[in-house]
C-alpha cells in the first residue's frame, strides 16, 4: 500500500519541523509527504524546513495557497495532489510516536473487510496555558454511523483514511465554518465504508491555550449546521437519549448564536 500524508499549515514553520521530525522517525516511511501553506506570507522560514527534510522522504510536497482560506481549504488542496492509496491527514503542531503509520497498515493488510476505509488510533492530547490533558482511548469498529452520530471521539491526527472514500464524499466542506472532521467522519461512515483503529496511543494533539474552541461563536454555528444537515440520520439511527440531548444542546447554541 501506498501513504500520503497531507498538512494544513499556518504561520507555524517551528511547529511544522517538530511533525516532520516526528514523520520521519516512522518505522514505516510515508511514500510522499503533502504540506500546504495557508498563505502564511512566511516563504523563507517554511524554505528553510522543507530543504531540511527533503532529502529524508521519498517525495515532499510543499505548496501555498494564493490566499487565507482555512485549514479545510488546504487539506482538500493536499488530497487533490496525493498519489497514495491511503492518506494520513495531521495538522502541523501535532505529532506521531514513531510505529503509527506501521501499526496502521499492518491492520489494514491483515484486514479481511472489504469495506474497510478509515483507520484511526489512541491519542494523547496534551493541554498547554491550563487547559486539561487526557488520553481519548474510545473504540468503534465497522459500522460507525450510529457512534459518530452521537459525538466525535475521532482525533484528526490519527487517522489514515482511504482517498477514494474522501473522493467520495468530496472531502472536507470549505463552507462549514467547524465540525469539519466530524462532518467528514460522518459522511464516510454513511458512504459505506467500515472504521477500525488500533488500540494503542499512537498520536500526541497539541492543545492549546486560550478560549476553548467549543465556546466560540464559529464553532457554535459550525455545531449548528451539523446537527441540522444530519438531524433526520440522528433520529434514525441513534438512541432517543441522544435525539433528546442533541435537540437541547440545538436550542442552546441557537440562543447563544441569537444573543451574540
Amino acid at each position: 500500500m501506498n501513504i500520503s500524508v497531507v498538512i494544513p499549515t499556518y504561520k507555524r514553520p517551528d511547529l511544522l519541523a517538530r511533525l516532520l521530525k516526528s514523520i520521519s522517525l516512522q518505522t514505516l516511511l510515508p511514500n510522499e509527504v503533502i504540506v500546504i501553506d495557508d498563505c502564511s506570507g512566511m516563504e523563507s522560514e517554511y524554505s528553510a524546513v522543507i530543504k531540511e527534510f527533503d532529502s529524508i522522504f521519498e517525495k515532499l510536497i510543499f505548496e501555498s495557497l494564493k490566499q487565507n482560506s482555512g485549514a479545510p481549504t488546504a487539506r482538500n488542496l493536499g488530497i487533490s495532489k496525493a498519489k497514495g492509496d491511503w492518506v494520513a491527514l495531521v495538522d502541523d503542531d501535532d505529532e506521531w510516536l514513531p510505529s503509527k503509520l506501521e501499526k496502521q497498515a499492518e491492520l489494514i493488510n491483515k484486514s479481511n473487510d472489504p469495506q474497510l476505509g478509515f483507520v484511526y488510533t489512541w491519542t494523547e492530547a496534551k493541554g498547554q496555558a491550563g487547559q486539561e490533558s487526557y488520553t481519548s482511548k474510545v473504540s468503534h469498529k465497522g459500522d460507525s454511523v450510529s457512534a459518530l452520530l452521537n459525538t466525535n471521539y475521532i482525533m484528526s491526527a490519527s487517522v489514515l483514511i482511504k482517498r477514494q472514500a474522501l473522493q467520495d464524499v468530496s472531502g472536507f466542506k470549505e463552507s462549514l465554518p467547524s465540525c469539519q472532521d466530524w462532518d467528514t467522519w460522518i459522511r464516510i461512515a454513511l458512504a459505506g465504508y467500515h472504521f477500525d483503529l488500533v488500540e494503542e496511543v499512537l498520536t500526541i494533539y497539541h492543545r492549546h491555550g486560550g478560549e476553548s474552541i467549543g465556546l466560540s461563536p464559529k464553532a457554535k454555528l459550525g455545531y449548528k449546521l451539523l446537527l441540522e444537515a444530519f438531524w433526520l440520520k440522528i433520529i434514525t439511527k441513534t438512541s432517543p437519549i441522544n435525539w433528546l440531548k442533541k435537540a437541547l444542546l440545538y436550542i442552546k447554541v441557537v440562543r447563544e448564536i441569537k444573543n451574540g
